[in-house]
């Protein structure tokens, strides 16, 4: 029941209501933000870590289907992996880049190396402690029963 009271939260949710529940601005990455939260299963680390490049477009040589990917950089499993993903992930991750502009690198020291960062703004990359902050006003949000944190959505 709570992970319903979420999504629809998540799926409804328009800027004022993110004005309204403190949620970080802008909108656009607040819900990009969100979208990779619910369909991806990544480790906060992870979904913080995401560059620029992390979406991969394919077609299917079969039948031409047109498919996405998300590149996960270099994790806990000291490798980077491809997860497939759906188009409104796509769409909100497109909104937010086409609003995001040009923003400076973050030096990535898991990586040892500056990144262009995808929810970087205003010069702040997005940190495992704000992504937990924005969980637990969705929760508020959402009135669940119990508090959830980036973990407990990869579960």
């Amino acid at each position: 029941a709570d992970w319903q009271r979420l999504l629809t939260a998540v799926n409804q949710l328009t800027a004022e209501q993110a004005a309204e529940h403190r949620l970080p601005e802008p909108f656009e990455r607040t819900r990009a933000i969100f979208a990779v939260l619910f369909e991806s299963g990544l480790r906060a680390g992870e979904l913080c870590r995401l560059d620029t490049g992390c979406l991969i477009a394919t077609d299917d040589p079969q039948t031409g289907e047109k498919t996405h990917w998300l590149r996960v950089p270099v994790g806990k499993l000291h490798n980077d992996r491809l997860i497939p993903v759906r188009p409104a992930l796509v769409e909100a991750i497109d909104a937010w880049m086409k609003f995001r502009g040009q923003q400076p690198t973050a030096f990535d020291k898991r990586m040892n190396k500056p990144r262009d960062m995808l929810f970087t703004y205003k010069g702040h990359p997005l940190s495992s402690h704000q992504l937990n902050r924005m969980i637990r006003r969705l929760c508020v949000m959402a009135n669940t029963k119990e508090k959830y944190t980036s973990h407990r959505f990869r579960h």
